[in-house]
């Protein structure tokens, strides 16, 4: 499966959940959302099996035997080079995020309010940390593997990890979202 049909039916996963996340916001039957849930994690692992599952190396030829011993000591960079697996693991390598519990502002207690709104900016700091960590990965790769990949491999590179970024904020946004309007519902019933 070509590279550019990875990143597109990885995107259309990410869609997926995200869409998944929002329909909760419509009152959608959890069975909708479960079903939209289920089909963006099987296009994400569809995808991204040939990267998570490695082949088998083919056997190396023995080296020549070096000019000098300054060029044996060099790094070289691998003769091919497979970015999305690479992009993969250091992102995979990025501090993942959790999202916090969601209380009902109908019947929370202020105490309940106050604590989700905390484990909201802890969920926010740590969502700046990972996009900063997939931004600097994507950067990282793109200038070790600049002279080795093609150009449009380095592009794709780039924009794989503009959704990954993306869609966390997405994420944290829909969580935001969800907050505002059970806290907005708990200063309804608390007026006065």
């Amino acid at each position: 499966m070509p590279n550019e049909l990875r990143i597109a039916l990885l995107a259309a996963g990410i869609i997926a959940i995200v869409a998944a996340l929002l329909l909760g916001r419509f009152r959608t039957p959890a069975v909708v959302r479960v079903v939209v849930a289920l089909a963006g994690v099987g296009l994400l692992l569809w995808a991204a099996t040939p990267w998570l599952i490695r082949p088998e190396p083919p056997p190396v030829p023995p080296a020549a035997p070096a000019a000098s011993p300054v060029a044996s000591t060099a790094a070289a960079p691998p003769a091919t080079v497979d970015l999305a697996q690479s992009i993969n693991a250091a992102i995979l390598a990025c501090p993942a995020t959790t999202e916090p519990p969601m209380p009902d502002g109908a019947r929370a207690s202020r105490e309940q309010m106050v604590e989700a709104t905390s484990a909201f900016k802890a969920y926010d700091t740590a969502t700046v940390a990972y996009t900063h960590c997939v931004d600097g990965a994507v950067e990282r790769l793109a200038g070790q593997y600049a002279g080795v990949a093609s150009a449009a491999d380095i592009q794709q590179l780039k924009a794989f990890g503009i959704s990954a970024h993306n869609t966390a904020v997405d994420q944290e946004q829909a969580l935001a979202d969800r907050l505002n309007e059970q806290v907005r519902i708990f200063k309804g019933k608390h007026r006065g």
